[in-house]
């Protein structure tokens, strides 16, 4: 039974990054997407940077981090929309030497990684493999 959760997670982990992929094919230079200035890369990740202001760098770090938060919030709630919220995840990063930060929105995989990708082609081989013997076995058996 574990398993069987294990490889319905992993499948919708795969549909969640195919869905991400599409999402970034159909959107790439569109409206929103040029105003947000998002970029892409070939894993699925969505980058953009958003800047504070040089007289607010006397701020607290984290008074910085939630000003950024609120220049982002449109950026948010626009992949809210397009129901990405919840496959993919923001992370923030302080870029050294300006007055920006990049934010980095990647998949996030329940189950999917090389390991789980690897058992799953090793028990499909076996099957395969195995598949003649069980079934002229199920067939000396029924006679």
């Amino acid at each position: 039974m574990i398993n069987y959760i294990l490889l319905k997670t992993g499948i919708k982990d795969f549909y969640f990054y195919f869905y991400i992929w599409r999402f970034i094919r159909r959107n790439r230079g569109g409206v929103e997407w040029n105003q947000f200035n998002l970029r892409y890369d070939w894993i699925g990740r969505i980058y953009t940077v958003a800047s504070y202001k040089p007289e607010d760098e006397s701020l607290p770090e984290e008074v910085k981090y939630s000003m950024t938060m609120q220049e982002l919030r449109p950026l948010i709630d626009w992949l809210q929309r397009n129901n990405l919220g919840e496959i993919i995840m923001p992370t923030i990063r302080k870029i050294e030497g300006t007055y920006s930060y990049l934010v980095k929105f990647s998949p996030l995989f329940y189950e999917i990684s090389i390991r789980w990708f690897l058992f799953r082609a090793l028990l499909i081989s076996v099957a395969y493999y195995l598949y003649p013997y069980v079934k002229n076995l199920i067939e000396y058996v029924s006679k």
